[in-house]
């Protein structure tokens, strides 16, 4: 094979898997088309473009084992190393389509590309499979139709490029000696440069996507694969974690007036070498010994509750509870997945790039105090209950973590066609059932966490007439049915505690653990807004909190209501407290920030988009408003500079 036929050979190769990518980003387009009802076919154009950039770059960088080997001198002519090379190439390429392919179905749930997911689906590989087999299996099987189709594409270029006669064959021998290491030459230098992006001076990243305030451009040029790779890369580089942070700048001059986001400095005791370790002054005779109950709704999302001003409401009774409790009408959830939720509301600890306890490394030998380890000190007992198998999400190493110490999931149960959804677990009624039974047998104060599971895809609940009260003209119906019938299961919960010895003496706490990313039409403020109530008509007063909240405020709030005056680590803020309040929030890569009105996307380094919630909650302001978005990326960048050194120098809190 001759110096242009490899050369050749190489490019057709590289073309058709860009091609296979640039397919994918088509039906990524046409699946979330309403994401760009605002912006024109030229800008969509351009995009397009663009994304051929991450296509060769992701193409060059997944292929580049094979290329070396597959055209090192001496290899092409010899049938015998060169097939199984192209086969084994084949197969990987497929697993990459597949994955890239996936994460246009992700997308809808957490309206971004994946990055770190990679390394936490391994354990619940089977839960995803048959996941997808139930919700998308006629898309399984076109799918597969297409991953045959391109196979024969590939196989058809192969067979062209290695038709040889046998004295053709003798005559390549010879060619190879000179041909051989210049194509090999030209071939790695052709991929660098689709690797780097150009010949640009800084090497194509992420953020280059963002070329201007349209977020959704940004994420139509990347692909999934390119947005995975790359954290992949930079973690093994050593730019995981936090080491991207170096450059930021430190604490602003005034401090007093920045801790005093973060805790209320007229209540709350504060250790200035361990500025997070705090406690409420109140005097130790004023400490209430409630009980503590958060239920975690999964994918509960605000605009489905009418008092949170939805349309129409899939949450009735959550909306009856909330006439007598306190509620937050402006709860973001500092999450995305369920594992990110959980770990912001059961441990208060932040989540966003590079700081996700799912997935340990640092932040489990960082030191901090969180509900269940405080609760545990004080007598209580401590609960974490779910539907899921125990180590579903790192659920088993979570819980104990965080001083979650009875663990009960679906291996606690007798499964049935009943109570069991083959999917995911135990149905949502079953699980708040016994949640009542064990808080009922307690012979000591509890602190509990029980996590719902129904209301997540593919949305099977039992008994589907009697819930069944949206139909397919609403729009996203099964998730609004599931809604209703999890619903039902808390209502169904108070109705048996109202009769129990507990009931008065416990705060009860309802919040989603993230938002259904599909339902929220691409608004920014739409995918983390939650329902978060507080309910304890004997312990709190009704009322209403219009703030900024997220879910690392649970934890102060309860301790306040509580009036204790023990000492715990939170990023968050009671409700009760008075002064200004920020939340950041984690979107992939990116960086989602709120401080009063405004909301932030962003990358660090510039604003990616801006909105003023009070006003417009998708109109992006970042172009008319780059004043405004300066001086919020320089708060964001502080909060986590801030939240970033602590943890990773330990000083959280004191050690014992």
């Amino acid at each position: 094979m001759g110096f242009w036929k490899r050369v050749s050979f190489f490019l057709s190769l590289l073309l058709l898997f860009v091609a296979a990518l640039t397919v994918v980003r088509f039906i990524f387009y046409f699946k979330y088309i309403a994401l760009f009802s605002n912006v024109s076919f030229w800008q969509i154009s351009i995009a397009m473009l663009g994304g051929l950039r991450f296509d060769f770059s992701t193409a060059a960088t997944l292929l580049s084992p094979f290329t070396l080997l597959i055209f090192f001198p001496g290899v092409p002519n010899r049938m015998r190393l060169v097939k199984p090379l192209l086969y084994l190439m084949l197969f990987w390429e497929l697993l990459l389509i597949i994955w890239n392919v996936a994460d246009v179905a992700y997308f809808s749930f957490v309206q971004r590309h994946m990055t770190f997911e990679i390394v936490n689906v391994a354990g619940d590989i089977d839960v995803m499979l048959m996941l997808a087999v139930k919700s998308y299996l006629p898309w399984i099987l076109i799918g597969g139709l297409g991953l045959a189709v391109y196979a024969w594409f590939f196989l058809g270029v192969v067979s062209f490029f290695l038709r040889k006669k046998k004295r053709a064959l003798m005559l390549d021998h010879q060619k190879d000696v000179v041909s051989g290491p210049i194509a090999l030459a030209v071939i790695l230098l052709l991929s660098v440069v689709f690797i780097r992006g150009g010949l640009q001076m800084k090497p194509l990243g992420v953020k280059n996507a963002f070329q201007d305030e349209n977020v959704e451009l940004g994420i139509l040029s990347l692909n999934g694969l390119y947005t995975t790779f790359s954290t992949v890369y930079r973690s093994y580089k050593g730019e995981g974690g936090f080491a991207y942070l170096d450059s930021l700048p430190v604490l602003p001059e005034n401090r007093e007036q920045f801790f005093k986001s973060l805790v209320d400095g007229e209540r709350e005791t504060v250790d200035d070498s361990y500025p997070l370790a705090r406690s409420f002054d109140y005097f130790p005779e004023e400490a209430r010994r409630y009980n503590v109950v958060i239920f975690v709704m999964e994918s509960w999302s605000a605009k489905f509750s009418k008092k949170l001003g939805g349309q129409y409401s899939a949450l009735p009774n959550f909306d009856a509870l909330s006439a007598k409790g306190f509620l937050a009408t402006n709860a973001l959830a500092n999450a995305q997945r369920s594992i990110e939720g959980l770990a912001a509301i059961m441990g208060s600890l932040p989540v966003w790039k590079g700081m996700v306890l799912g997935q340990g490394g640092l932040l489990y030998q960082t030191r901090f105090l969180p509900i269940g380890s405080l609760f545990l000190k004080r007598g209580y007992d401590t609960f974490f209950i779910h539907g899921a198998r125990p180590g579903s999400m790192g659920f088993d190493g979570l819980a104990k973590r965080l001083g979650f110490l009875n663990h009960i999931s679906r291996d606690d149960f007798e499964l049935t066609k009943e109570n069991n959804d083959p999917v995911w677990g135990i149905y949502d009624e079953f699980i708040f059932g016994r949640a009542d039974e064990e808080f009922k047998k307690s012979k000591k104060p509890f602190a509990a966490v029980v996590f719902s599971l129904t209301s997540h895809s593919p949305y099977s609940f039992p008994d589907k007439g009697a819930f069944k009260k949206f139909d397919d003209s609403v729009a996203f119906a099964p998730f609004l049915n599931s809604l209703k019938y999890s619903d039902w299961a808390l209502a169904r919960f108070f109705k048996k505690a109202e009769e129990s010895d507990y009931f008065r003496n416990t705060i009860f706490v309802i919040v989603g653990d993230h938002a259904e990313g599909e339902s929220t039409s691409g608004s920014l403020y739409e995918s983390y807004s939650v329902p978060m109530l507080f309910y304890a008509p004997d312990i709190v007063k009704a009322g209403r909190f219009s703030g900024v909240a997220t879910q690392l405020d649970i934890f102060p709030t309860i301790m306040d209501i509580m009036q204790s005056s023990s000492p715990f680590t939170s990023w968050g803020k009671s409700l009760f407290s008075v002064g200004k309040r920020k939340a950041v929030l984690p979107r992939g890569d990116l960086f989602v920030y709120q401080e009063d009105d405004y909301m932030l996307l962003s990358d660090l380094e510039k604003s990616l988009a801006l909105y003023n919630i009070s006003k417009d909650k998708t109109k992006n302001i970042a172009g008319e408003s780059k004043a405004k978005s300066a001086k919020l990326i320089k708060s964001l960048q502080e909060y986590v500079k801030f939240s970033s050194d602590l943890i990773r120098d330990n000083r959280v809190i004191p050690p014992e």
